[in-house]
């Protein structure tokens, strides 16, 4: 193997860090790299494990594209109502999710997610709970937001400015981040230290009630912080 090729040296980095977790390292993935685009191969068990491998990949610097040509296992021979029930007790199993409130059906290995939610973050933890679910081959969300947790924007601007600047997630300073909202959507913008903590910022902000859709593109993510977005900082 050529050390000097950038190509390969960018596979180890990303086999190393697929090695390196604790729920993909026991799959041996294989990684292959052309001019920095990335293809993942192998066989995982579940929908969660192939969505993270695609993630982690994504994360390494110098990662242009992931190609996911990661296979699901079903140890045998899975039916819809095998699917249904597996995800059922998901959804139970998962503290963000109200199994009363979002159900789910299955049809040829595809979660169809229905019912109301109070924010989105419970939808966006519905979807990962039942993405654990041994033969799920993709999850689509129908679930709507309950009008009765609507919340005008003003309020939720106060909400989320909040939440973040009482989360204790290394990267995330509610100083660095200004909150705009405007029809339920947030806007979030400024400097997050890295990926991690932009997804945490993310999370932070959906799981406000009344928080229809999360808006990250404005984030800056990585490098120097500029100025505090807010007269004074967090200590």
């Amino acid at each position: 193997m050529d050390k000097s090729n950038p190509d390969e040296k960018l596979a180890r980095q990303v086999e190393a860090k697929l090695r390196e977790d604790r729920g993909l390292g026991s799959y041996g993935l294989k990684v292959s790299v052309h001019q920095g685009k990335v293809t993942l191969q192998g066989v995982v068990d579940v929908l969660a494990d192939k969505k993270r491998a695609r993630k982690l990949a994504a994360e390494v610097p110098g990662v242009r594209s992931v190609e996911d040509a990661i296979t699901l296992s079903t140890d045998g021979t899975i039916d819809d109502a095998d699917v249904q029930m597996e995800v059922a007790e998901e959804l139970a199993a998962d503290p963000r999710v109200d199994p009363r409130q979002i159900g789910a059906r299955v049809e040829g290995g595809v979660v169809h997610l229905e019912g109301r939610a109070p924010y989105q973050g419970m939808v966006r933890a519905a979807v990962e709970a039942a993405a654990r679910a041994r033969g799920v081959r993709d999850v689509v969300s129908h679930v709507t937001l309950d009008k009765r947790a609507e919340v005008d924007d003003a309020t939720l601007v106060n909400r989320v400015e909040h939440a973040l600047s009482v989360a204790v997630v290394p990267g995330v300073d509610a100083a660095y981040i200004d909150v705009q909202v405007k029809g339920g959507v947030v806007n979030l913008k400024g400097w997050v230290k890295d990926k991690t903590a932009y997804e945490a910022a993310i999370e932070i902000a959906s799981n406000q009630e009344g928080v229809v859709r999360v808006d990250g593109t404005g984030l800056e993510v990585g490098g120097e912080p500029p100025n505090p977005t807010r007269a004074r900082r967090r200590t």
